[in-house]
């Protein structure tokens, strides 16, 4: 049975290499490099249970509260989850056409316009609270939309059908 290896935030220093790339040193000395950091719950729980993988994405061990960390590595390690988990947020949606089922959509983010395809409407949209959208494309890319509520009149009406 593999179990879980947890390490104690006060026992640890984050160093941010390049891109998500961080070089971990424990207090014993021990130096874990090149290894990046995964949200085990980046949705409902982003700075608790933090999993560290090596660069075959072989779990190394878990950090259970990133708010434990010193203030250097916290952000160190938000820099990195942060660029992993970067998601455009979707300010307007241009068009949306149906094809032999799946969905192409035409949208407009915070990082410029996108097109992307949607397999499967039902798994890949996600309608959260307070009017949170969640987006998958057929890429497995992911996108927000932080309330669709507060998009554009047509916009709104366009992404109606599909919540």
């Amino acid at each position: 049975m593999n179990t879980r290896k947890y390490i104690d935030p006060a026992d640890m220093r984050i160093e941010l290499k390049t891109g998500i790339s961080l070089r971990i040193t424990l207090r014993d000395g021990q130096v874990y490099d090149d290894v990046e950091p995964r949200r085990m719950f980046p949705i409902s729980n982003a700075d608790m249970f933090i999993l560290i993988v090596d660069k075959e994405d072989n779990e190394l061990f878990i950090i259970k509260d990133l708010k434990q960390l010193d203030k250097e590595s916290y952000k160190n390690i938000s820099t990195a989850l942060d660029r992993y988990y970067l998601i455009p947020k979707i300010r307007e949606i241009k068009r949306i056409e149906e094809k032999f089922g799946s969905l192409k959509w035409w949208v407009k983010t915070d990082r410029g316009d996108y097109e992307f395809d949607i397999q499967h409407r039902h798994s890949d949209i996600k309608l959260l609270s307070s009017g949170r959208v969640l987006i998958r494309d057929a890429n497995d890319n992911r996108y927000e939309i932080p309330n669709y509520r507060k998009l554009p009149r047509k916009s709104q009406y366009l992404i109606s059908g599909d919540l």
